[in-house]
């Protein structure tokens, strides 16, 4: 078996993710970078590799129905190499069972385990002949963890529940962009990606958006290289909008969670005489800043590393906008982070919701008297979001103007909340 074989690199990079514990965004990302995989293997890995970890709750029981080993008790390589091959049987028809369950003993094999090659075929051939005959749990047929899939449930219901996660679980087509109008015209932008071969869909709703497919590389285009446009979800961009709309001639704004600088460079666009002070907690993520803005020609933005839990003095009362898109369970970007799934735990979105409120009672401190204050996150809990925005209406000199939850199942975009809110004149 070959180094490239698409199947072997799907394998590693779900040790790296699943047994070594790396964002599998990040694995995608290194892995198309080192491997270089043609068109055909780069939608086959994408598909296997993202697919096998939407569904890992499934495959994991319906393993763990059929085998004579607990799934937790597998070698690694096994209990991957078995779930990547589950998922193929159940979920790519374009792949037939029999070719799934030779590419899973061939790769048992080349691993060092052929004494388990039999287990392996023996299993996969009664899974195929027998696993939809199993009657599955409410959260094991939406692929959730039974608390995530209760905690969504007790709040959506049972049918929104369900339409949320099929939502999430679909197959991606496409990126959203937002079209960097300010210095080229969207009508140049999209001739260029369609140059490229892209298919561009525009969104009514959010008019600087569409939903780009039909490439290989998002960052290979020659649209994303002459920074005409920024990977950005419509519901973050509508949340801008309904921000920009209350600015009048804006010199100072603060973005305190700022990487990878969306919403930051959104601003910076249209008020480019004003200075942006774009925040984040590590050099990391502000190098991720320096880059995007350096691409997009942006010359008001300020970045700096700084902890939002820190109280700057410097800056106290100082912003027209203060931007607090804040840590959060993020639930509502499971279908691009799917990893989410199993690395979240109960407590995290109770403990998520205090560092919140703390970073909340921090920044609202920035906050110029009529100044507006945007909180958002990614997720779609009322302990993460409108319970924290009427907390934070309560405690301090703050009205709130606008709020909205965007919802999968409900709206075709991301889970994304934000709350927009004013400081009163006191």
């Amino acid at each position: 078996m070959e180094k490239n074989n698409p199947r072997n690199i799907i394998l590693n990079m779900l040790t790296e993710t699943l047994d070594k514990g790396k964002l599998s965004h990040i694995v995608l990302r290194e892995m198309f970078d080192r491997e270089q995989p043609d068109a055909r293997d780069r939608a086959f890995i994408n598909r296997t590799f993202s697919g096998t970890l939407e569904t890992l709750v499934r495959l994991d029981h319906e393993i763990g129905a059929f085998s004579s080993v607990p799934v937790k008790k597998m070698k690694p390589v096994i209990r991957n190499i078995l779930r990547m091959s589950l998922y193929q049987m159940q979920f790519m028809d374009s792949v037939p069972s029999y070719s799934c369950i030779n590419e899973a003993v061939k790769l048992t094999k080349k691993r060092g385990f052929g004494s388990l090659s039999g287990f392996v075929n023996g299993l996969l051939r009664t899974l195929d002949s027998k696993a939809d005959s199993l009657v599955l749990p409410d959260h094991v047929r939406c692929c959730a963890p039974e608390w995530i899939y209760k905690l969504i449930k007790d709040q959506y219901g049972k049918e929104r529940t369900v339409r949320f996660f099929e939502k999430i679980k679909e197959e991606k087509d496409g990126v959203f962009v937002r079209l960097n109008c300010t210095r080229y015209p969207a009508a140049e932008i999209i001739n260029t990606l369609e140059k490229d071969g892209c298919s561009v869909q525009k969104i009514p709703q959010a008019g600087q958006c569409c939903l780009v497919s039909g490439f290989d590389s998002l960052t290979s285009l020659e649209a994303f290289q002459k920074g005409m446009i920024i990977m950005q979800d419509p519901s973050s961009v509508m949340a801008m909008d309904d921000v920009l709309q209350l600015l009048d001639l804006p010199s100072f704004m603060i973005d305190v969670c700022a990487a990878p600088g969306g919403k930051s460079m959104y601003f910076a666009e249209h008020f480019p005489d004003a200075v942006v002070s774009a925040r984040d907690l590590s050099e990391e993520k502000i190098g991720l800043i320096r880059q995007n803005i350096r691409r997009i020609g942006l010359a008001n933005i300020r970045p700096l590393v700084h902890d939002a839990l820190v109280f700057d003095e410097t800056v106290k009362k100082a912003a027209d906008l203060v931007i607090a898109d804040l840590p959060c369970s993020g639930l509502g970007v499971i279908g691009k982070k799917p990893d989410i799934l199993y690395r979240l735990k109960p407590e995290d979105p109770e403990e998520l919701a205090k560092l919140q409120r703390s970073i909340l009672a921090v920044v609202q401190e920035y906050v110029k008297p009529e100044g507006i204050l945007l909180y958002s996150t990614c997720t779609v809990t009322d302990k993460e979001n409108k319970e924290n925005a009427d907390w934070f209406c309560k405690r301090f000199e703050f009205e709130q103007i606008r709020e909205k939850q965007f919802f999968p199942g409900d709206d075709p975009y991301d889970g994304f909340y934000y709350s927009v809110f004013r400081r009163r004149n006191v």
